[in-house]
């Protein structure tokens, strides 16, 4: 393949026709918008798919009276959960700066290891308090989990 020169014809007029401020007077703006009215002729208005989707659907209920669920009440998990977070606030509010090195202590070994040199964990009031939340906790998400895969480990005596 052969490398040919071209040469490329400017217009003698192009600094003419140059968009800008100072030649704005030389742009035919009466062209411009009969071209775009004609271009906004020539679309086509789409129909919409739906006009609204507060208006009619195909759901219908099913009953026309309310009802109710009917389970067991749980409304001691809100309890459970509430004695969670006391628990913590009251950790925090009586001993911060322990609570806040065992947090620490779980994201960098270096704190972990200053906290097991300074005195066992289990010892001491945080500690404890850290693990009965997570004793509360912990028993709660077992409780849902196995309430929710249907799993009972109630013992039946027959009747």
């Amino acid at each position: 393949m052969s490398l040919t020169t071209l040469t490329i014809q400017i217009p003698s007029d192009i600094n003419l026709k140059i968009d800008s401020i100072k030649n704005s007077k030389l742009i035919d703006w009466n062209e411009i918008l009969s071209e775009a009215k004609v271009h906004s002729e020539k679309k086509e208005i789409a129909p919409p798919l739906t006009a609204s989707i507060f208006k009619e659907h195909a759901l219908r209920p099913s009953a026309s009276t309310r009802t109710t669920l009917q389970g067991q009440n749980n409304s001691w998990m809100l309890i459970v959960i509430l004695i969670a977070l006391l628990l913590i606030g009251a950790v925090r509010q009586l001993n911060n700066k322990k609570l806040v090195s065992f947090f620490s202590a779980f994201f960098a070994t270096r704190f972990a290891g200053q906290l097991q040199r300074e005195e066992y964990a289990i010892n001491n009031r945080v500690g404890t308090a850290l693990l009965l939340n997570f004793v509360l906790v912990t028993a709660l998400f077992v409780f849902q989990v196995l309430d929710r895969f249907e799993i009972s480990f109630l013992i039946r005596l027959p009747a």
